[in-house]
């Protein structure tokens, strides 16, 4: 079905060509649309790793740092560390105040502050002091000064140890001891910490519900272009239906009852359109948030992403099996619908001899055993639908629980945040949600695709009776004369001409009658003078 319910959609979208700036507006505001979408998640991860867990402190970089704290660190660190530091700050009276810095050079920085306070931290323990009493160090002195009174391979040979018992220590346990440690430090300058983490919980805060109200924006923005490209094309289409109908000749319209125009040329398009509406905001959108997640994904916790893997697998099962079982049915619908048309056009057309002839029981079992079937497909479909949503909710709920549970491990092993967690539950829905919604859509194509090879059978219809693109104007003095020369006519498809040789000439005001059996061809004579079929041999004139 994919390569002709493509060439099918082409031919359809052939007709909004006059609205190609539409489509790219619907590109630019989707890729705003999944940019807000993706970027949430990370906001709700701030909001609770930093926000609630770091009292607002982003990183193990503070921003002010007393004099004699900052000398203590640059103690523990190589020389080539203690110098990238030391650009960074500038001294201020009796503290140090963090320059302007770009965020790779910030993330280095972290690095050697997080395992710098996580060795200073170490060695203010029971060891330390160990060490200290063992050459001869009085307790009072500090870290720097003790590390300076240290014999110097002493010295290398403790800042290793201690170096190397740092680097066994996660990141998570090494940020919340750089965080503490910050913390304090920034109390002890007289700053309010409360303060500081209201301040970034209230920012972050704002930016997150303005990412949430352009992504808003952006959602409404596409359903409105979408809906006016998917009802322009429904103009177009209804419009280039009519005007092929008032063409069509005889031949054409004995190919199609009156019931599956009307239905066509509505109930199709309409289903068409649907499709449309449905295809720039979901087909275009899911891809990009279905990869996007998947990134998201691997970036938040690579060792997880077997469990949003599994739901995809198991939401791409259901759909199929749901695209296998509704399929059929809801092409078996549109036949029905024509079906229904048509017994309700013949009943209303034909009422006076219905009645006449007391047929209206007839009339009532026919129509009710259509009915009844389309009913019956109808609440079939209907009910396979109701129960693709529950299913749903249980794997996507199923998902969740997984990811908690797997997560409750390394947020244990303070191999993860509880903030990190949450973002990567919501990546992982966002990348299910995005192939459900495409698979949600193949189950809407076989309906749809249907109604589109319907229409363009009628649109694709070669008219038999075409007028000749040159016109003459011929004077004569037979005004009004008719002539049949030769004149042979067989309906399309049947064995024989109804119609064999005829030859007649009628001038104005003689009156000429045709008398035979029914089905000898005398409605036939007139509706080729009238031009509703054209004669298989010889030709007819008129003056």
């Amino acid at each position: 079905m994919g390569k002709g319910w493509g060439n099918i959609m082409v031919k359809l979208l052939k007709h909004t060509k006059k609205r190609w700036y539409y489509f790219l507006f619907i590109i630019i505001f989707l890729s705003v649309q999944a940019m807000c979408d993706l970027t949430i998640p990370s906001y709700t991860a701030k909001m609770v790793n930093i926000g609630i867990q770091q009292k607002g402190i982003e990183d193990g970089v503070p921003e002010i740092i007393r004099k004699s704290s900052l000398e203590g660190l640059l103690e523990i660190m190589g020389t080539e560390k203690k110098e990238q530091v030391k650009r960074a700050y500038q001294l201020e009276g009796d503290q140090y105040s963090l320059t302007p810095i770009s965020e790779e050079r910030r993330e280095v920085l972290n690095q050697y502050f997080m395992r710098a306070i996580m060795a200073y931290e170490l060695l203010n323990s029971d060891n330390m002091k160990q060490i200290q009493d063992d050459i001869g160090i009085g307790e009072t002195a500090t870290i720097e000064t003790g590390l300076r009174q240290i014999p110097k391979e002493l010295r290398a040979e403790v800042v290793d140890s201690i170096n190397s018992s740092v680097d066994e220590i996660p990141e998570a346990i090494l940020l919340q001891n750089a965080v503490d440690y910050i913390s304090r430090e920034y109390t002890s300058l007289g700053g309010n910490i409360n303060k500081l983490q209201s301040d970034y919980m209230y920012r972050t805060g704002l930016k997150m519900l303005g990412v949430a109200l352009l992504g808003m924006a952006a959602a409404i923005i596409v359903t409105f272009f979408s809906s006016k490209l998917a009802a322009y094309m429904g103009k177009n289409v209804r419009y280039q239906l009519y005007s092929k109908v008032l063409a069509f000749s005889g031949n054409e319209l004995s190919k199609f009852s009156t019931a599956t125009l009307i239905t066509r040329s509505t109930n199709d398009v309409q289903q068409v359109q649907l499709l449309m509406t449905m295809l720039f905001r979901i087909i275009l959108y899911a891809p990009v948030m279905g990869i996007g997640g998947i990134i998201k994904v691997i970036q938040t916790e690579p060792k997880m992403t077997w469990i949003p893997a599994v739901g995809i697998a198991a939401i791409i099962g259901v759909m199929g099996v749901l695209f296998l079982t509704v399929g059929r049915s809801q092409k078996y619908l549109q036949k029905l619908i024509d079906r229904l048309n048509l017994i309700t056009r013949e009943f209303l057309t034909g009422l006076p001899v219905i009645r006449a002839f007391t047929r209206e029981k007839y009339e009532e079992n026919r129509f009710d055993t259509c009915n009844k079937q389309l009913t019956k497909t109808s609440i079939f479909v209907s009910e396979c639908m109701a129960l693709l949503m529950p299913i749903i909710m249980l794997i996507l709920n199923g998902v969740t629980i997984l990811i908690v549970y797997k997560s409750a491990y390394y947020v244990s092993d303070a191999k993860m945040q509880v903030g990190s967690m949450m973002a990567f539950i919501e990546y992982s829905i966002l990348s299910i949600t995005a192939f459900l919604m495409v698979a949600m859509m193949s189950t809407m194509i076989p309906r749809a695709s249907v109604s589109a090879k319907r229409i363009n059978e009628i649109l694709d219809t070669e008219i038999l009776v075409k007028d000749s693109c040159e016109k003459q104007i011929i004077e004569t003095e037979a005004a009004g004369t008719v002539r049949f020369e030769h004149v042979s006519f067989g309906y399309l498809g049947a064995n024989e001409n109804v119609l064999n040789d005829i030859n007649f000439t009628a001038f104005p005001g003689q009156t000429i009658a045709i008398i035979g059996s029914t089905g000898s061809g005398k409605s036939t004579l007139i509706k080729l003078l009238l031009r509703f079929y054209d004669v298989s041999e010889g030709r007819i004139t008129i003056d």
